[in-house]
């Protein structure tokens, strides 16, 4: 196995791309609904470091998941209301903020995929604080993943505001990730063969075919069957990026390297979709002035959720690359001066 764990790096990157495809309202966009987010959650759950001190572990999540979180959604709160779109009011402001900052609250028009970021921060921490403290040792990933699938649970019964019930059911399947992790021989013994993900596959289009999700608005025809299904279809997109690792070279390469760029995937793809929007208006002859009437997209027919995708996909990679050389130069100040 490739350091960083080769495959999970591609899984990633197959679950950032349908997430841009499903956002971008391509084909089968109602079965990617069903499992793009336990996926990463999932995966997250997997690479769960239970080695770092509590404060070693927060420390990191704040700089990789909450710092970004909070700084983009208040930038883009702040560029909401300079650019007319959000009505300026010194109350409504200050609650904005206050929820982003407790990582409940974001900036939906531009930003609305960050949800994951804040979400995912609130989930590994507080797994990692009761991992940690928590009296029991034996079997204790098989305790927490009972107790988060009693959270699950809750949020799927009740739908608490700020979407707080999606967070709850996600936490189970990064629970389910380390459970994975810890006994991986036993899976790995039983799971890897054509049988069993031909099966997981077929058991998850059949209740894709007939179930429904909608995490926003914790609204599941089946909440049971959510669950099976999206643990299927994550177990699927793990095998078949097993394959892709040791038999695809070139897909693998683009794949972990979209999976490792996934942060800056989630954070820009709205605002790139403001580009292509721009080019639907002109090609239209509708005036800019209506750039912001249309979220996230203005159409997507004829084929026209590719140009989204592979705008979504690839735009926001440059504006990561500048981001960090921005983000670098500091430090290369500091470091010769250092000297």
């Amino acid at each position: 196995m490739k350091q960083r764990a080769g495959y999970l790096d591609i899984a990633k990157g197959i679950g950032i791309l349908l997430v841009v495809w499903a956002h971008a309202r391509g084909p089968f966009s109602t079965y990617i609904y069903q499992f793009h987010m336990p996926l990463f959650f999932l995966i997250s759950g997997y690479l769960f470091n239970e080695k770092n001190t509590v404060k070693q572990f927060a420390v990191k999540k704040i700089k990789t998941l909450y710092c970004p979180f909070v700084f983009w959604n208040i930038c883009f709160s702040v560029i909401s209301i300079f650019l007319g779109i959000k009505k300026f009011s010194r109350e409504e402001f200050s609650i904005s903020i206050a929820k982003i900052i407790l990582t409940i609250g974001k900036d939906g028009f531009f930003l609305g995929a960050t949800w994951f970021l804040g979400s995912l921060f609130v989930v590994s921490v507080s797994y990692k604080v009761m991992d940690a403290y928590m009296l029991v040792q034996k079997e204790k990933s098989i305790i927490l993943l009972v107790l988060y699938a009693v959270i699950a649970c809750i949020g799927f019964t009740i739908t608490f505001p700020d979407l707080i019930s999606r967070t709850l059911i996600l936490s189970m399947f990064f629970a389910a990730g380390r459970v994975v992790r810890k006994y991986k021989e036993e899976f790995e013994t039983y799971g890897q063969t054509k049988v069993m993900i031909f099966f997981s596959a077929v058991i998850f289009l059949v209740i894709g075919h007939y179930n429904s999700a909608n995490m926003g608005a914790n609204e599941y025809r089946y909440p049971l069957l959510f669950v099976i299904g999206a643990l299927a279809a994550s177990y699927v997109v793990i095998e078949i990026s097993k394959y892709i690792e040791n038999h695809l070279l070139m897909m693998d390469k683009i794949l972990s390297f979209f999976g490792r760029k996934s942060i800056y995937i989630l954070i820009w793809q709205f605002v790139v979709f403001r580009l292509v929007i721009a080019v639907q208006l002109y090609r239209n002859h509708i005036s800019l002035h209506h750039l912001f009437d249309y979220y996230p997209c203005y159409t997507t027919e004829h084929g026209q959720w590719i140009l989204y995708t592979v705008t979504g996909m690839i735009v926001p990679l440059f504006i990561g690359a500048v981001t960090d050389f921005i983000e670098s130069i500091p430090k290369k100040i500091l470091s010769r001066v250092k000297r």
